[in-house]
């Protein structure tokens, strides 16, 4: 599957085996900034330029289950990604310099990592469930050890 989204707030979601549109939808009239799905393609995550995250349940016809609020970044950074395992999701949030990590299992917030100091361009959890690993704008690449493999 492949998923699109626009400035209109509209997201379009693909299926590319089948070549047919499997949603389409507005949540809010809010450009949408990413989206992305979980590794295990329950979830989707589509990130809003409003500060707002909206999860979708993909396994029940993509059904919002959840509307996260998070400190609007910056008008040019946004990113947003879930855990190898699925059990987290983390976005960019606060002027472009934190990370916000959420617990899946019910969508709260595990913890904030303040990187004051950066501009945080992209972010992506490594295969191995510890590190998040960050683009900054200035082009550097920053890893960070938060061990949420090893989260009971």
């Amino acid at each position: 599957m492949f998923a699109a989204g626009y400035v209109s707030g509209f997201i379009r979601v693909f299926d590319a085996v089948a070549n047919k549109t499997v949603l389409e939808t507005m949540i809010y009239e809010s450009p949408v900034r990413d989206i992305t799905f979980s590794k295990n393609v329950k979830f989707m995550a589509a990130i809003l330029e409003n500060s707002r995250i909206v999860i979708f349940d993909v396994l029940n016809n993509f059904n919002p289950i959840k509307v996260l609020d998070y400190d609007f970044p910056n008008s040019n950074y946004f990113s947003i990604d879930f855990s190898p395992d699925g059990r987290f999701l983390a976005n960019i949030s606060t002027n472009a310099n934190t990370i916000t990590v959420w617990e899946t299992d019910n969508f709260t917030l595990k913890f904030k990592l303040d990187l004051t100091g950066n501009i945080l361009s992209k972010i992506r959890f490594a295969p191995n469930n510890k590190d998040i690993v960050i683009l900054t704008a200035t082009s550097k690449l920053l890893f960070y050890r938060v061990g949420l493999g090893e989260i009971n």
